[in-house]
Protein backbone atom coordinates (compact mmCIF):
# COMPACT_ATOMS: atom_id res chain seq x y z
CA UNK A 1 0.00 0.00 0.00
CA UNK A 2 2.97 2.62 0.43
CA UNK A 3 3.98 2.15 -2.68
CA UNK A 4 0.59 2.95 -4.13
CA UNK A 5 1.14 5.92 -2.14
CA UNK A 6 4.51 6.86 -3.39
CA UNK A 7 2.95 6.28 -7.03
CA UNK A 8 -0.19 8.95 -6.08
CA UNK A 9 2.76 11.42 -5.04
CA UNK A 10 5.00 11.14 -7.97
CA UNK A 11 2.21 11.30 -10.61
CA UNK A 12 -0.47 13.11 -8.85
CA UNK A 13 -3.23 10.27 -9.43
CA UNK A 14 -6.11 9.20 -7.15
CA UNK A 15 -4.64 7.15 -4.28
CA UNK A 16 -7.76 5.03 -4.18
CA UNK A 17 -8.01 4.63 -8.39
CA UNK A 18 -4.55 3.82 -8.09
CA UNK A 19 -4.91 1.09 -5.47
CA UNK A 20 -8.08 -0.53 -7.56
CA UNK A 21 -5.49 -0.59 -10.65
CA UNK A 22 -3.25 -2.79 -8.44
CA UNK A 23 -5.70 -5.02 -7.02
CA UNK A 24 -7.03 -5.62 -10.24
CA UNK A 25 -3.70 -6.29 -11.55
CA UNK A 26 -2.81 -8.75 -8.95
CA UNK A 27 -6.45 -10.41 -8.85
CA UNK A 28 -6.57 -10.95 -12.78
CA UNK A 29 -3.24 -11.26 -14.07
CA UNK A 30 -1.44 -13.51 -11.39
CA UNK A 31 1.34 -11.22 -10.28
CA UNK A 32 1.98 -9.77 -7.03
CA UNK A 33 1.33 -6.37 -5.66
CA UNK A 34 5.06 -5.54 -5.91
CA UNK A 35 5.02 -6.62 -9.57
CA UNK A 36 1.77 -5.15 -10.10
CA UNK A 37 2.76 -1.62 -8.49
CA UNK A 38 6.25 -1.89 -10.98
CA UNK A 39 4.19 -2.76 -14.07
CA UNK A 40 1.72 0.93 -13.46
CA UNK A 41 4.88 2.64 -12.16
CA UNK A 42 6.68 1.99 -15.52
CA UNK A 43 3.34 2.54 -17.65
CA UNK A 44 2.96 6.26 -16.08
CA UNK A 45 6.99 6.89 -16.64
CA UNK A 46 5.99 5.81 -20.57
CA UNK A 47 3.26 7.92 -20.87
CA UNK A 48 0.53 5.73 -20.83
CA UNK A 49 -1.85 8.16 -18.78
CA UNK A 50 -1.71 10.78 -21.19
CA UNK A 51 -5.63 11.06 -21.10
CA UNK A 52 -5.84 10.25 -17.26
CA UNK A 53 -7.24 7.07 -18.20
CA UNK A 54 -4.81 4.57 -17.34
CA UNK A 55 -5.75 3.31 -13.72
CA UNK A 56 -9.62 2.88 -14.96
CA UNK A 57 -8.81 1.25 -17.80
CA UNK A 58 -6.52 -1.35 -16.14
CA UNK A 59 -9.33 -1.86 -13.15
CA UNK A 60 -11.46 -2.27 -15.89
CA UNK A 61 -10.14 -4.65 -18.64
CA UNK A 62 -7.71 -6.87 -16.22
CA UNK A 63 -10.22 -9.27 -15.95
CA UNK A 64 -10.62 -9.62 -19.54
CA UNK A 65 -7.19 -9.65 -20.43
CA UNK A 66 -6.63 -12.08 -18.04
CA UNK A 67 -9.38 -14.56 -19.28
CA UNK A 68 -8.19 -14.58 -22.83
CA UNK A 69 -5.01 -15.63 -21.62
CA UNK A 70 -2.81 -12.85 -22.08
CA UNK A 71 0.05 -12.12 -19.54
CA UNK A 72 0.13 -8.84 -17.60
CA UNK A 73 3.11 -7.66 -19.87
CA UNK A 74 1.21 -8.25 -22.53
CA UNK A 75 -1.78 -6.65 -21.53
CA UNK A 76 0.50 -2.88 -20.74
CA UNK A 77 2.15 -4.17 -24.83
CA UNK A 78 -1.24 -3.49 -26.17
CA UNK A 79 -2.43 -0.28 -23.88
CA UNK A 80 1.33 0.96 -25.21
CA UNK A 81 0.61 0.23 -28.68
CA UNK A 82 -2.64 2.02 -27.95
CA UNK A 83 -1.46 4.99 -26.56
CA UNK A 84 1.76 5.10 -29.16
CA UNK A 85 0.00 6.66 -31.61
CA UNK A 86 -1.85 9.03 -30.04
CA UNK A 87 -5.24 7.93 -32.22
CA UNK A 88 -6.61 5.34 -30.34
CA UNK A 89 -5.90 5.69 -26.49
CA UNK A 90 -5.56 3.05 -23.76
CA UNK A 91 -8.86 2.49 -22.76
CA UNK A 92 -9.95 1.89 -26.90
CA UNK A 93 -7.36 -0.30 -26.82
CA UNK A 94 -8.60 -2.45 -24.24
CA UNK A 95 -12.08 -2.51 -26.05
CA UNK A 96 -10.31 -3.74 -28.79
CA UNK A 97 -9.15 -6.48 -27.62
CA UNK A 98 -12.51 -6.83 -25.39
CA UNK A 99 -14.54 -6.90 -28.77
CA UNK A 100 -11.98 -9.51 -30.30
CA UNK A 101 -12.75 -11.80 -27.96
CA UNK A 102 -16.35 -11.70 -27.69
CA UNK A 103 -16.37 -12.06 -32.10
CA UNK A 104 -13.59 -15.14 -31.29
CA UNK A 105 -15.88 -16.56 -28.68
CA UNK A 106 -19.06 -16.24 -31.08
CA UNK A 107 -17.33 -17.30 -34.40
CA UNK A 108 -17.96 -14.17 -36.09
CA UNK A 109 -18.48 -14.57 -39.49
CA UNK A 110 -16.85 -11.41 -40.31
CA UNK A 111 -14.24 -12.74 -37.96
CA UNK A 112 -13.96 -15.63 -40.07
CA UNK A 113 -13.69 -13.37 -43.00
CA UNK A 114 -10.80 -11.40 -41.80
CA UNK A 115 -9.02 -14.04 -40.77
CA UNK A 116 -9.22 -16.12 -43.97
CA UNK A 117 -7.83 -13.10 -45.99
CA UNK A 118 -5.01 -12.41 -43.65
CA UNK A 119 -4.33 -16.02 -44.25
CA UNK A 120 -4.93 -17.75 -40.95
CA UNK A 121 -7.27 -20.72 -40.46
CA UNK A 122 -10.34 -19.51 -38.30
CA UNK A 123 -11.35 -22.81 -37.40
CA UNK A 124 -7.81 -24.63 -36.83
CA UNK A 125 -7.35 -21.61 -34.32
CA UNK A 126 -10.82 -21.62 -32.50
CA UNK A 127 -10.26 -25.90 -32.12
CA UNK A 128 -6.92 -24.97 -30.71
CA UNK A 129 -8.12 -22.42 -27.84
CA UNK A 130 -11.03 -24.88 -27.06
CA UNK A 131 -8.49 -27.71 -26.39
CA UNK A 132 -6.32 -25.83 -24.19
CA UNK A 133 -3.59 -25.95 -27.04
CA UNK A 134 -3.38 -21.89 -27.41
CA UNK A 135 -5.63 -18.90 -26.31
CA UNK A 136 -7.43 -16.46 -27.14
CA UNK A 137 -4.38 -13.63 -26.77
CA UNK A 138 -2.29 -16.50 -29.37
CA UNK A 139 -4.81 -15.54 -31.78
CA UNK A 140 -4.68 -11.49 -31.07
CA UNK A 141 -1.39 -11.49 -31.70
CA UNK A 142 -1.02 -13.65 -34.68
CA UNK A 143 -4.33 -11.53 -36.40
CA UNK A 144 -2.48 -8.58 -35.53
CA UNK A 145 0.89 -9.66 -36.49
CA UNK A 146 -0.59 -10.89 -40.35
CA UNK A 147 -2.31 -8.07 -40.38
CA UNK A 148 0.54 -5.80 -39.89
CA UNK A 149 1.75 -6.78 -42.93
CA UNK A 150 -0.85 -5.87 -45.47
CA UNK A 151 -0.65 -3.32 -47.96
CA UNK A 152 -3.62 -0.80 -48.57
CA UNK A 153 -5.16 1.05 -46.02
CA UNK A 154 -8.67 0.63 -47.24
CA UNK A 155 -8.55 -2.96 -46.67
CA UNK A 156 -6.18 -3.16 -43.24
CA UNK A 157 -9.50 -0.80 -41.86
CA UNK A 158 -11.82 -3.56 -43.28
CA UNK A 159 -10.19 -6.32 -41.82
CA UNK A 160 -9.33 -4.49 -38.33
CA UNK A 161 -13.17 -3.97 -37.94
CA UNK A 162 -14.01 -7.80 -39.06
CA UNK A 163 -11.18 -8.49 -36.07
CA UNK A 164 -12.42 -5.88 -33.70
CA UNK A 165 -15.58 -4.32 -34.29
CA UNK A 166 -16.60 -1.36 -36.08
CA UNK A 167 -15.44 1.18 -33.65
CA UNK A 168 -11.69 -0.07 -34.84
CA UNK A 169 -12.07 0.14 -38.75
CA UNK A 170 -10.56 3.62 -38.47
CA UNK A 171 -7.79 2.57 -37.13
CA UNK A 172 -6.27 0.24 -39.97
CA UNK A 173 -3.08 -1.69 -38.97
CA UNK A 174 -2.01 1.28 -36.79
CA UNK A 175 -2.64 -0.47 -33.46
CA UNK A 176 -0.73 -3.63 -35.10
CA UNK A 177 2.21 -1.98 -36.33
CA UNK A 178 2.27 -0.17 -32.99
CA UNK A 179 2.40 -3.90 -31.50
CA UNK A 180 5.14 -4.84 -32.78
CA UNK A 181 6.73 -1.11 -31.60
CA UNK A 182 5.62 -1.81 -28.01
CA UNK A 183 6.59 -5.35 -27.87
CA UNK A 184 8.42 -6.23 -24.56
CA UNK A 185 8.35 -2.61 -23.39
CA UNK A 186 7.26 -3.30 -19.54
CA UNK A 187 9.74 -6.51 -19.75
CA UNK A 188 12.44 -5.13 -17.10
CA UNK A 189 9.98 -3.08 -14.29
CA UNK A 190 11.73 -4.74 -11.13
CA UNK A 191 12.13 -1.96 -8.35
CA UNK A 192 10.97 1.20 -10.37
CA UNK A 193 8.56 1.93 -7.71
CA UNK A 194 11.03 1.73 -5.13
CA UNK A 195 13.04 3.97 -7.36
CA UNK A 196 10.44 6.57 -7.45
CA UNK A 197 11.77 10.20 -6.05
CA UNK A 198 8.98 12.13 -5.28
CA UNK A 199 9.64 15.47 -5.60
CA UNK A 200 6.65 18.17 -4.30
CA UNK A 201 5.51 21.20 -6.15
CA UNK A 202 4.21 23.00 -2.98
CA UNK A 203 4.12 22.87 0.18
CA UNK A 204 0.51 21.63 0.33
CA UNK A 205 1.46 18.87 -1.59
CA UNK A 206 4.10 17.87 0.39
CA UNK A 207 2.16 17.37 3.75
CA UNK A 208 -0.31 16.12 2.18
CA UNK A 209 1.81 13.36 0.59
CA UNK A 210 3.51 13.45 4.72
CA UNK A 211 0.01 13.18 5.71
CA UNK A 212 -0.53 10.19 3.93
CA UNK A 213 2.38 8.59 4.48
CA UNK A 214 1.44 8.81 8.46
CA UNK A 215 -1.95 7.56 7.64
CA UNK A 216 -0.53 4.24 6.50
CA UNK A 217 2.17 3.81 9.27
CA UNK A 218 -0.03 3.88 11.28
CA UNK A 219 -2.70 1.61 9.78
CA UNK A 220 -1.80 -1.23 11.92
CA UNK A 221 -2.60 -0.04 15.25
CA UNK A 222 -5.74 1.55 13.40
CA UNK A 223 -8.44 -1.04 14.57
CA UNK A 224 -6.93 -0.38 18.13
CA UNK A 225 -7.19 3.38 18.43
CA UNK A 226 -10.82 2.74 16.38
CA UNK A 227 -11.84 0.47 19.49
CA UNK A 228 -10.73 2.76 22.02
CA UNK A 229 -12.88 5.90 20.42
CA UNK A 230 -15.97 3.24 20.26
CA UNK A 231 -15.05 2.54 24.17
CA UNK A 232 -14.81 5.53 25.50
CA UNK A 233 -17.68 7.09 23.08
CA UNK A 234 -20.27 7.07 25.47
CA UNK A 235 -18.15 9.24 28.12
CA UNK A 236 -17.11 11.71 25.85
CA UNK A 237 -21.01 11.85 24.49
CA UNK A 238 -21.82 13.04 28.32
CA UNK A 239 -19.37 15.33 29.23
CA UNK A 240 -19.77 16.90 25.77
CA UNK A 241 -23.49 17.23 26.19
CA UNK A 242 -22.95 18.46 29.99
CA UNK A 243 -20.45 21.01 28.45
CA UNK A 244 -23.24 22.05 26.15
CA UNK A 245 -25.66 22.27 28.75
CA UNK A 246 -23.27 24.31 31.05
CA UNK A 247 -22.88 27.18 27.85
CA UNK A 248 -26.11 27.48 26.89
CA UNK A 249 -27.20 27.94 30.19
CA UNK A 250 -24.22 30.41 30.88
CA UNK A 251 -25.57 32.40 27.51
CA UNK A 252 -29.42 32.58 28.67
CA UNK A 253 -27.93 33.83 32.33
CA UNK A 254 -25.59 36.52 29.78
CA UNK A 255 -28.00 37.65 27.47
CA UNK A 256 -29.58 40.66 29.52
CA UNK A 257 -26.00 41.76 29.58
CA UNK A 258 -25.36 41.46 25.61
CA UNK A 259 -28.75 43.20 25.22
CA UNK A 260 -27.59 45.96 26.88
CA UNK A 261 -24.39 46.21 25.82
CA UNK A 262 -26.30 46.26 22.16
CA UNK A 263 -28.41 48.65 22.98
CA UNK A 264 -25.14 50.57 24.08
CA UNK A 265 -23.27 50.31 20.81
CA UNK A 266 -26.11 51.63 18.45
CA UNK A 267 -26.25 54.72 20.48
CA UNK A 268 -22.80 55.37 20.26
CA UNK A 269 -22.87 54.29 16.53
CA UNK A 270 -25.63 56.25 15.51
CA UNK A 271 -24.93 60.28 16.16
CA UNK A 272 -27.56 62.43 17.95
CA UNK A 273 -29.71 64.29 15.07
Amino acid sequence: VEGVASISDAFDTDFSGSLDAVSALTNSLGVDAGKAMDLYTVAMQRGLDVNGDLGDTISEYSNLFGDAGFSAEQMFDVLEAGSANGVLGVEKAGDAVKEFGIKFTEGADDQRAAFDALGLDYDAWRNKVNSGEATIADAFFASQEALSGISGELDAGALAAGLMGTQAEDLGKTLATSLAESEGAVADVSGATADLGVQYETLGAMFEGFKRKFLLAIEPIGQKILEIGQEFMPILEIAMNAAGEAITAAMEAAQPLIDQFGDYLTTVAVPAA
